[in-house]
């Protein structure tokens, strides 16, 4: 078996973590090497940490002062020596057989990411919601150029495409790759280069994953603006069209980005930024690219 260094960035999340931890214990997969990226949290959360890794030998703790989702996965990375990575964040929890079934796909079609669907679980209302039936369970393979196809296609556009969680990575993928710091939505300037990097990629449409969305998440905290930024998708057409790779589907994306920047802009009366991105509607309109 390969080990999975799993990666948990974690801040403030006491009141989530047990329920974290449990469902990775609970793995069936059992060759794990669970690293909690405790980053800087003040409400107990270093305590919980602590006696689970008392609890189980293959967990490790790393404290760091506080620097943000991007520095605890970047600290993780650094201290990870599994085969294969992957990251769960600190409110999410995942089936007991998610890494049994990750690991299964990933070696079965030779795929350098694999990635996975999810639930998404409201907590302000206790509601579950499922994006995929386990009647419509199944498995496929892409190469790079037919991934971003599919990816950035805004009718099957999935928030578990973008995101660190919810996939299975070789690890020589982040021999340099690192998530940006400071940065808002930091997935969506990192998880296309797994992609990019990769010969083949695998997805079970199988909802494993569990996330958690509540007022502290990125949905419920940041401007739409600051979630769906441009500069990331722009630098992955950049990369796409110097590899030569069908950018359509990408630019359709950013198009339709630009416009629920220029509408985002405006409600918070960002005038600068509001101005620039009509201007380059304007410029699209204009010769007929939009």
């Amino acid at each position: 078996m390969h080990t999975i260094s799993v990666i948990v960035p974690i801040y403030n999340n006491a009141k989530y973590l047990p329920k974290c931890l449990d469902s990775l214990l609970a793995q069936t997969y059992r060759d794990l090497e669970i690293i909690l990226v405790n980053d800087g949290s003040t409400d107990g959360t270093f305590q919980i940490c602590e006696a689970y890794r008392q609890k189980d030998s293959r967990i490790k703790v790393i404290s760091q002062p506080n620097s943000g989702c991007s520095a605890a996965r970047n600290r993780g990375i650094e201290m990870a020596s599994g085969t294969y990575i992957s990251y769960v964040d600190g409110d999410d929890w995942v089936e007991d057989n998610y890494f049994e079934r990750l690991v299964s796909v990933h070696e079965e079609t030779g795929s350098d990411v694999t990635i996975t669907n999810f639930v998404r679980f409201e907590e302000e209302t206790s509601v579950f919601h499922f994006y995929t039936r386990k009647e419509d369970s199944y498995v496929k393979e892409y190469k790079p150029e037919e991934w971003f196809q599919h990816m950035f296609g805004i009718e099957n556009h999935s928030s578990c495409f973008v995101t660190a969680w919810g996939k299975l990575y070789n690890r020589k993928l982040f021999r340099l790759l690192r998530y940006p710091v400071g940065k808002i939505a930091e997935d969506d300037y990192t998880t296309f280069y797994t992609y990019l990097m990769s010969q083949k990629i695998a997805y079970i449409n199988e909802p494993l994953y569990v996330y958690r969305t509540n007022q502290r998440s990125i949905s419920g905290t940041n401007k739409l603006a600051d979630r769906i930024p441009l500069a990331s998708i722009e630098e992955a057409i950049t990369m796409m069209t110097i590899l030569g790779i069908d950018t359509t589907a990408a630019i359709a994306l950013f198009k339709e980005r630009l416009r629920l920047q220029k509408g985002s802009y405006l409600v918070d009366g960002r005038v600068v930024e509001y101005n620039h991105v009509s201007m380059m509607i304007e410029l699209l309109e204009k010769n007929h690219k939009i």
